[in-house]
C-alpha cells in the first residue's frame, strides 16, 4: 500500500531552486533514503513533506489523502531532527508525552503512550531524567521515542546519527534497522552517509543539485550506478574516461586478484579496514582494497589482477555539470 505520494515538487528560495521537479513514493512499512551531498536538497524536501515549508509546485500526498496545504499538526508525521530539538525544561517522560498531549490525550493516556515509547527504543527505566543528563545516544532515543509516541503513519529522520561518534553510529544503525522492522512504520531518511543508507533503506533515491539522480532498490542503485557522479559519490574509485566517450566504471568486485597479467604497484598502505594498493594498469591507476589474505598474493612490487571487462559498465560522463 503507498503511504506516501509526491508528485513534481519545487521549492525556490530567491534565485535557488531547492528542489526540482521532484517524485517519488514511499510504501507503508518500507525505509525509505534521501541521499545525498550537503547542499542538494533532500532536508528542503523532508521540510516540504512535513509541511514546515510549502511547495511552489507540485503536490504531496499521505494516506491517499492531498496535504500539500496542511499544517505539520495534521499530517500525522513523527519528526526527529538533527540537533534532536528535545525540550530542556522537561524531563524525558514530559519530552515523549508531548505529542501525545499536544493532539488532545489525557495525560494518564499520553503517559501510557510515552512509557510505551520508551520501551521500545530501551529507556523505559531514563522518564525522571533531565535531558542535559543524558548522554548524545541517549538523546537520539528520547527523540525518536518522542516521534514515535504519537503513533504516527510516517516516521521523518532528517540526519539522525550526525551528530555522534562512528562507534555510536554503527551501533545505532544496527538498533534503528530493528526498531524500524519491529514497529512497521513508514519512515523517510534524509543522510549523506552511504553506509546508513545502505545499512537502514530499502530503498534510495539519490540527489544531486535538487534534482533526482537514481531511484532503486539500495543494493541495486549502490551496486549499478546510473551515472559517473553517482558511481563517485556512491564511492567508486575507478572511473576512466573513454575515447569515445562515457566513463569505464570498474568496480572491485570485477577484478580478479592472482590471475592474469602482472602489475606493478604504484601506491601500498595500510586502510581500515585493509590493504590500499594502486596498481599501474593498462586502464590507468586501478585502485584496490586488499584483504589479509590477499596481500599474501604480492609478488614484492607487482600483483597479478584480471579485470572483467563484461562486469564494467559504460556510464554517462555528468560530474562536471
Amino acid at each position: 500500500m503507498t503511504l506516501l505520494e509526491v508528485n513534481h515538487v519545487s521549492k525556490h528560495y530567491a534565485d535557488l531552486l531547492a528542489v526540482q521537479d521532484v517524485s517519488l513514493s514511499l510504501s507503508s512499512g518500507e525505509t525509505l533514503a534521501l541521499l545525498g551531498p550537503s547542499g542538494c536538497g533532500k532536508s528542503t524536501l523532508l521540510r516540504l513533506i512535513a509541511g514546515l515549508e510549502r511547495p511552489d509546485g507540485g503536490r504531496v500526498v499521505l494516506n491517499n489523502a492531498d496535504v500539500t496545504d496542511l499544517p505539520p499538526e495534521r499530517r500525522k508525521l513523527g519528526m526527529v531532527f538533527q540537533d534532536y530539538a528535545l525540550f530542556p525544561h522537561l524531563d524525558v517522560l514530559g519530552n515523549v508525552m508531548y505529542g501525545p498531549r499536544r493532539r488532545g490525550d489525557s495525560r494518564p493516556e499520553a503517559q501510557a503512550k510515552a512509557g510505551d515509547a520508551l520501551t521500545q527504543v530501551g529507556l523505559q527505566t531514563l522518564g525522571p531524567r533531565r535531558i542535559h543528563e543524558l548522554s548524545g545516544g541517549q538523546q537520539q532515543r528520547v527523540a525518536l521515542a518522542r516521534a514515535l509516541a504519537s503513533a504516527p503513519a510516517l516516521l521523518l529522520l532528517d540526519e539522525p546519527l550526525s551528530n555522534l561518534d562512528e562507534q555510536l553510529r554503527a551501533t545505532l544503525r544496527r538498533e534503528l534497522g530493528t526498531l524500524f522492522a519491529q514497529t512497521g512504520v513508514g519512515v523517510l531518511l534524509v543522510t549523506h552517509d552511504q553506509r546508513e543508507a545502505l545499512s537502514l533503506a530499502d530503498r534510495v533515491v539519490l540527489m544531486r543539485a535538487g534534482r533526482v539522480v537514481q531511484t532503486g532498490g539500495a543494493s541495486d542503485v549502490f551496486g549499478r550506478p546510473a551515472t559517473a557522479w553517482a558511481a563517485a559519490f556512491l564511492g567508486e574509485r575507478n572511473l576512466y574516461l573513454q575515447p569515445g566517450g562515457g566513463v569505464l566504471l570498474v568496480p572491485e568486485r570485477a577484478v580478479t586478484l592472482g590471475t592474469g597479467e602482472a602489475w606493478t604497484v604504484l601506491e601500498r598502505t595500510p586502510g581500515a579496514v585493509g590493504t590500499e594498493v594502486v596498481l599501474a594498469h593498462r586502464l590507468g591507476p586501478l585502485k584496490l582494497t586488499l584483504s589479509p589474505r590477499e596481500v599474501g598474493l604480492l609478488d614484492g612490487e607487482t600483483l597479478r589482477a584480471e579485470v572483467e571487462m563484461n562486469a564494467c559498465p559504460l556510464l554517462p560522463e555528468d560530474r562536471g555539470e
